[in-house]
């Protein structure tokens, strides 16, 4: 019998949303991936494909489209700047550095699960107030809430290209920052310092404390991230 429905034609096509529906079946089905269960699966959620015709499907074209959208989810994503949903704009924070500690942990907290992928773009991501040619402002953090059912419309490509760029340029930041505050907390040598550290003025210690087991959460988590954008 034949049947129809349309292959994306690029991870753009794939919905943020559409993907984390994909990893909840994996989730569930571990270590049976390559079952034709998962692969009818696959193309219900990524083709729109009606269950019941797809049954009825010639094995030959159900194997055709797995393989054409196996190809598409092995491609890799792209990172860009500005993002569009419902017409408005989103731009990636222009300054990753100026990004406070609880924007980090929140976003390395979101960004180690597929299912609150969504949620970490609404820090990666905030609505543009203001453009001047290449140069533009955006809304600060307010928490996940507000943009995070959005978000789960942004292409595939757009999603993970983003977080792959942050992993690699954030996780850098927070190594640049952990030496500059330890080179500074060592440059505290009179008593004066001393004792205004043991006093309760020395917050540095503390800060590059919790920027060390940040880093240490994010290169344990790498391995698992990168897998996870290669579904």
């Amino acid at each position: 019998m034949k049947v129809k429905f349309q292959i994306p034609a690029s991870l753009n096509d794939i919905a943020l949303g559409d993907y984390q529906e994909f990893q909840k079946i994996l989730k569930a089905n571990e270590g049976q991936e390559d079952s034709t269960f998962v692969q009818m699966k696959m193309l219900e959620i990524f083709c729109k494909a009606d269950p019941d015709k797809l049954r009825q499907a010639d094995i030959s074209v159900f194997s055709f489209a797995v393989d054409e959208l196996a190809k598409i989810l092995e491609r890799k994503p792209s990172y860009n700047k500005i993002i569009e949903l419902d017409g408005k704009k989103f731009g990636f924070i222009p300054k990753i550095d100026a990004m406070t500690l609880g924007e980090y942990v929140d976003l390395e907290s979101y960004i180690s699960d597929p299912l609150t992928f969504h949620k970490a773009l609404t820090i990666l991501y905030r609505p543009i107030t203001m453009e001047v040619k290449d140069t533009y402002l955006i809304e600060p953090y307010k928490g996940s809430d507000q943009y995070a059912e959005a978000m789960k419309e942004v292409g595939l490509s757009d999603a993970l290209g983003a977080m792959l760029f942050f992993w690699t340029l954030g996780r850098e930041l927070v190594e640049h920052t952990i030496a500059s505050l330890v080179k500074e907390s060592k440059t505290m040598t009179s008593e004066e310092d001393l004792s205004s550290q043991q006093n309760g003025d020395g917050i540095n210690q503390l800060y590059i404390s919790q920027m060390e087991m940040l880093l240490s959460s994010m290169k344990s988590q790498e391995l698992m991230f990168i897998n996870v954008c290669a579904n």
